[in-house]
């Protein structure tokens, strides 16, 4: 009868645990912005939270493509950023184009929790690159 008490014991155990496991991912980063640099575009967002739009997430990962980004394209474009700490706050990337031409970038940013949750795919900012005027670059 005590094996039976304690193994139903553990089983509740076991359950309580498997509710308390972290299935809330970050919210959508929606305000982020664009900043164009000369050779450069600087993309700064605002971090949402850990768990849904609590806490802080871990890491971010931006994503850039000179094609717009869509929630369907997303893994194609080029990440950076990969496991990246995030202050919880505001966060910036600087992207350096070097000037080729003049080009247009499109970027978006995920957050990711302490057990990789990933939130959806930011609101996709875009960006031209300068390349003349006044030689300023990303701070």
């Amino acid at each position: 009868m005590k094996s039976l008490i304690l193994a139903l014991s553990l089983t509740v155990l076991g359950a309580s645990a498997a509710l308390a496991q972290d299935v809330c991912a970050p919210a959508k980063v929606t305000t982020i912005s664009t900043i164009t640099w000369y050779g450069a575009i600087q993309v700064c967002w605002t971090a949402t939270g850990d768990d849904c739009s609590t806490g802080n997430a871990t890491t971010y990962e931006v994503r850039y493509s000179t094609s717009p980004i869509t929630d369907t394209n997303w893994q194609s474009a080029t990440a950076y950023g990969d496991n990246s700490t995030t202050n919880g706050n505001q966060d910036c990337f600087c992207l350096t184009t070097g000037c080729p031409g003049i080009d247009t970038y499109y970027f978006a940013v995920f957050l990711i929790d302490e057990t990789g949750n990933r939130s959806p795919i930011s609101t996709v900012v875009s960006g031209t690159d300068r390349c003349s005027g006044a030689h300023t670059t990303c701070p």
